[in-house]
């Protein structure tokens, strides 16, 4: 690290825009542990401008600050000692506006993870989530990157020798940055999905109905009460399902486990704010529009709108599109359900 850093918050921000570089080393990850183990304050102030940046990346898309950090990551690589001072002050740029952006989160939410003074010794837990209609991009320190869709919430306790993350609720899309070394698991409706580098989609619903879905890669999923506590077990074990890309696990509350193919524009879609059906009965697709809005969609009782089958793609938060074909393709009615929510009922 940089002998020109000053601050807690300029070591934590160069950390942040190297272990974001495509040329991080194995040697620099672990220097980077041992640093943030070094004092509670490292961690803390590291988890602040890790977790400022997710919440600011709409503002970090800004052409300026991408400069910005691109020119950090080329300075810092740079020998003579002009360019390596210079690098320092497009570091404290950044951390400048993390640490801002970080510092209204701490006021809103009444603190981080408890106060500097607490206790260090097991893993720092950090905690992500989103609200109705909204998503999130977070970046993680080992360079797993995870978007979460609406209403959505993971715990994250990273260590030395493990990665750790636990969907508490809702959807994450995780796409894991390889380390043999440390596999990557998430933990979620009792079962516990192990991945090395790979990509794949993870939904709770219904408590404990999970989906999980591979885009890349390679993920095992066991039964979480038959696999040892800790995180280091190989990623196959005995009576574990393996997924191939473009299979989903359906685990229900029952208990009982189903692969199938599925096609996977259809799985991921949200991540780009669309929700793409195919012959989907008009439930299913109510149901899932209403993830995104505080207005929500009801059916009248009716049953022959449950034969009604959808096809399309709409915007994820934005009913009107639905409710457009509904009304015009289907001859279906729509109208108040009350004064917040809307009715769905049969043309006559």
């Amino acid at each position: 690290m940089p002998d020109e850093l000053e601050t807690v918050e300029d070591e934590a921000a160069y950390w942040y825009v190297r272990l974001t570089a495509d040329d991080l080393t194995a040697a620099e990850r672990r220097a980077f542990e041992r640093w943030r183990q070094a004092d509670s304050v490292h961690a803390l102030t590291y988890q602040r401008i890790a977790r400022g940046n997710a919440i600011a990346e709409s503002v970090l898309d800004h052409p300026e600050l991408q400069a910005l950090a691109a020119a950090a990551s080329a300075a810092s690589a740079a020998d003579s000692v002009h360019s390596r001072r210079r690098s320092m002050h497009w570091l404290q740029a950044i951390a400048a506006t993390l640490v801002v952006t970080a510092g209204v989160l701490w006021v809103a939410e009444g603190g981080w993870l408890g106060s500097p003074t607490g206790d260090m010794a097991a893993p720092q837990v950090l905690s992500y989530d989103t609200g109705r209609g909204e998503r999130s991009k977070v970046q993680l320190s080992d360079g797993t990157r995870v978007t979460l869709n609406t209403d959505s919430q993971i715990q994250v306790a990273y260590a030395a020798d493990a990665r750790a993350v636990t969907l508490v609720r809702g959807q994450a899309y995780f796409s894991v940055a390889s380390d043999a070394n440390r596999p990557f698991q998430v933990d979620a409706g009792g079962q516990r999905v192990v991945a090395l580098g790979t990509a794949f989609d993870v939904r709770l619903e219904d408590e404990a109905a999970l989906r999980v879905t591979l885009v890349e890669g390679r993920v095992a999923v066991h039964d979480r009460s038959a696999v040892p506590a800790d995180v280091g077990e190989p990623l196959t074990l005995p009576g574990a399902l393996v997924l191939e890309p473009g299979q989903q696990l359906i685990v229900g509350t029952d208990g009982k486990a189903q692969v199938s193919a599925v096609p996977l524009d259809e799985v991921t879609s949200w991540r780009d704010g669309r929700l793409v059906f195919r012959n989907r009965p008009l439930p299913e697709v109510v149901t899932e529009m209403n993830r995104y809005t505080a207005r929500q969609l009801y059916l009248d009782d009716d049953p022959r709108l449950g034969s009604v089958v959808i096809s399309g793609v709409f915007d994820a938060g934005k009913t009107s599109s639905l409710l457009a074909v509904l009304e015009k393709v289907y001859q279906l009615n729509v109208g108040p359900a009350d004064s917040d929510n809307l009715l769905i009922s049969w043309g006559e």
